[in-house]
């Protein structure tokens, strides 16, 4: 196997495994998808003879359903299967609950594809990790290669730009270009000549964007959260004059009005941030969140463009939907993947 991304290291593991028959199952053949396969890697079991579309996935979460389910709808639920490091009893269950299939690299599973049931979980990573790093890491989820690919997708036309264009609007240094760059190529991600390239799979690139978003990059950009009284309080504030974009379930309300935000987000830069809690009356998050009471929670933009909005860019309000992991939030993220962004990450 090919290994261009650091996730395919969890498909070797699992390879190896399924050849030691650490699992009940006899497997003879993994491949590699292409760019243009929306799987991962394609796994024949032989005792089913059936092909199975295998998404790789680390750390898988709560929120990682709303991904998964997403590639369970492409190839059915006997046609599809998820790969991953560890599946804790937890997810298992969860899983299991919503027939999502699945091995992980420590020798549990779960596969229902009839005549064949399969469940083990409980088993534990052994120490030190059993993964080992074989190839570097793929730059595109690095903090800066996530930031790159952001301004990517918002904007695919930005591919023929120059590279100290790229750089100005993703806010990454001008060296961090090329070898992102590079990297979409040989993903096939980004083809065509010098001055016509086009930007390819933008709904794949996009679901390996929104998996790494909040560990590598979301993380870095929050500053703190507050708690503020009123509920209704930022549909009459003045964005425009502190720089302030909402995303996360304000961003939602606004795009769907099927939501009322539980917690509000907020991307604002430093320079307007001390501004901003005092108008907005906001007050440290020490104490527990009462009844007329709402969190805030504040983050600096990682994007740059010079264009006054109210609202985050819609690939960001999703992403910062689904990261919660909440039901509520994952159910208005569809709505706003169907209505707003399908279409978009669909044409190329």
């Amino acid at each position: 196997m090919n290994k261009s991304n650091e996730n395919y290291a969890i498909a070797d593991q699992i390879q190896r495994l399924l050849e030691q028959e650490a699992f009940p199952i006899v497997a003879n053949e993994f491949r590699k998808a292409k760019a243009d396969e929306s799987a991962d890697v394609f796994l024949e079991i032989q005792d089913l003879k059936a092909v199975f579309a295998a998404t790789v996935m680390r750390n898988l979460r709560a929120n990682s359903l709303i991904t998964i389910e997403k590639q369970t709808k492409k190839f059915g639920q006997d046609g599809h299967i998820v790969l991953t490091d560890f599946v804790t009893t937890h997810m298992g269950n969860l899983l299991r609950e919503h027939n999502v299939q699945f091995l992980d690299t420590c020798g549990n599973a779960f596969i229902n594809h009839k005549p064949f049931y399969v469940y083990v979980i409980g088993n534990r990573p052994k120490h030190p990790p059993t993964i080992k790093r074989q190839t570097a890491p793929s730059k595109l989820i690095t903090t800066t290669g996530l930031k790159i690919v952001f301004a990517l997708l918002v904007e695919p036309n930005l591919v023929n730009a120059t590279y100290r264009q790229i750089a100005r609007k993703a806010g990454a240094a001008l060296g961090a270009i090329p070898p992102v760059i590079r990297e979409l190529k040989e993903e096939g991600f980004v083809a065509g000549r010098k001055g016509a390239l086009r930007l390819l799979y933008k709904e794949k690139l996009f679901t390996k964007w929104v998996e790494h978003y909040p560990t590598k990059l979301r993380r870095k950009q929050k500053y703190a959260s507050f708690l503020v009284d009123a509920n209704d309080w930022w549909r009459d504030f003045p964005n425009e004059d502190y720089d302030v974009v909402w995303g996360g379930e304000t961003a939602a309300a606004l795009l769907t009005n099927h939501l009322t935000p539980e917690v509000h987000t907020a991307y604002l830069p430093k320079e307007q941030r001390n501004l901003f809690i005092q108008l907005a009356k906001l007050r440290p998050a020490r104490e527990a969140v009462i009844q007329g009471t709402h969190e805030i929670e504040l983050l600096e933009p990682f994007w740059h463009w010079n264009v006054q909005q109210t609202i985050a860019p819609k690939l960001l309000a999703y992403a910062d939907l689904v990261q919660t992991g909440e039901a509520r939030n994952l159910e208005i993220a569809k709505l706003i993947y169907k209505g707003h962004l399908v279409g978009y990450l669909n044409k190329d």
